[in-house]
């Protein structure tokens, strides 16, 4: 036995030694403190697996972030008693469903650290990522100042309107993609009467209405989605086009097409918002990652429509998830999510495309709200950044998790409301 690990220390070592004679750089976890910039980044890329974000910070522009301590990361005290309450008769379906699902999260961290099967895991991590907390009721007004976003940057959160999106081609030239949104929680409710579910909608997990405001020629056009929790029914997708005054319906099973003029599709808005039981869900493991962190009152200094005006970063433990698309002809065959573990929200995406190349990166940036109507203290993500690295362009979303919510009437989400919006009613 003595010998046995004294044979072991000695392979240790020379293989340590091996290490550092190779040249392989060997970095401890970067600690508060640490500055990350085009010196260093290679040491401590490991935690950064967005090559989009890396090529960022290898440029000799004098980018850099800061590495801080962890916050907090809470949920409203509401939703996690509801997970507590509810998980255990919440089960997976043969078809990739769910059943029995009431209200918080499908899955407690006691039945994911319980599955051995990674298929089974993937799938339950998926779920929980499709009913992470969003609020009952979400009202996003669009902007009402529509300065550059790095520009905006420069004022308090408290004191300035919220800016959707922008996409930024390869010359660095800015489309403004703003809109208006509202989405409503039909079941899982907590918040806002009617709670746990809206009666009579108790079949739709999700309703969403959006307006687009830019750019100009699509400026008017109203989108109205139902997204159902049975996984055998196709979601209703209808688009009211101001040109010809009509609403017309949209097919759903190309959710892999991308909002136009986007870099991100009907599957990936807040994220995350697709059908888990459209894809093959596997768990690769955990690790640890850099996420972007914005500092209650940070001032951002971005010097163009390049750079996130991101300053600070922390460490945070994310599950690792394959998801392989089952129809052939989805654009997007092959995803790796690094999926937050406490409040199952999207911290890195990678896309792959069919020749299998890394196509798109999609990184999700912090930010602590208080919840409106509790009170309460959540970590949830505020800014979105989507890069096509094949086509050289980005689109940039501010994303304000606990902004503006309140009570949503249902006959919000209606074709009617699609004409009474576009005649500038909201």
């Amino acid at each position: 036995m003595i010998k046995r690990v004294l044979f072991i220390s000695f392979l240790t070592g020379m293989i340590f030694s091996w290490l550092l004679g190779a040249g392989v750089s060997i970095a401890a976890d970067p600690t508060p403190g640490t500055i990350i910039g085009k010196d260093n980044i290679d040491e401590y890329a490991e935690y950064i697996p967005c090559n989009a974000f890396l090529q960022l910070l290898r440029k000799d522009k004098g980018y850099s972030v800061e590495i801080v301590e962890p916050p907090v990361i809470k949920m409203p005290d509401k939703f996690m008693e509801a997970t507590r309450k509810h998980s255990a008769n919440c089960k997976l379906t043969p078809d990739g469903g769910v059943s029995n699902y009431v209200a918080g999260l499908p899955f407690s961290n006691n039945e994911l650290n319980s599955s051995k099967d990674p298929i089974r895991k993937g799938q339950q991590i998926a779920w929980n990522m499709t009913m992470r907390w969003f609020g009952d009721d979400f009202y996003h007004p669009g902007p009402r100042d529509h300065r550059l976003w790095s520009e905006l940057n420069f004022i308090p959160a408290s004191q300035r309107a919220a800016v959707d999106r922008y996409c930024i081609n390869r010359y660095g030239q800015a489309i403004n993609a703003s809109m208006l949104v509202m989405l409503t929680n039909c079941i899982g409710r907590l918040e806002v009467e009617p709670i746990p579910s809206i009666p009579g909608r108790e079949h739709i997990r999700q309703a969403r209405f959006y307006k687009i405001l830019n750019p100009r020629d699509v400026a008017g056009q109203t989108i109205l989605s139902y997204e159902y929790l049975d996984p055998k029914r196709d979601d209703d997708l209808y688009i009211f086009i101001p040109s010809i005054r009509r609403v017309k319906r949209l097919p759903t099973s190309q959710r892999a097409a991308t909002r136009s003029p986007t870099d991100y599709n009907w599957d990936e808005g807040f994220g995350w918002a697709g059908k888990p039981s459209l894809f093959k869900w596997k768990f690769l493991g955990e690790t640890k990652v850099l996420a972007g962190y914005y500092l209650k009152g940070e001032k951002g200094a971005p010097v163009n429509m390049e750079w996130p005006g991101l300053n600070y970063m922390f460490m945070l433990d994310v599950y690792i998830v394959e998801m392989i698309a089952k129809d052939p002809s989805y654009a997007n065959p092959r995803k790796l999510w690094y999926i937050d573990k406490f409040g199952f929200y999207t911290v890195y995406n990678i896309v792959y495309n069919k020749a299998g190349e890394e196509w798109r990166d999609t990184m999700s940036t912090y930010r602590q709200y208080v919840e409106i109507n509790t009170g309460d203290k959540a970590l949830a993500p505020e800014k979105l950044f989507w890069w096509d690295l094949l086509n050289q362009h980005c689109t940039y979303m501010y994303d304000p998790m606990g902004y503006g919510y309140r009570h949503l009437d249902p006959n919000t989400y209606s074709i009617q409301h699609m004409y009474e919006t576009s005649r500038g009613k909201r």
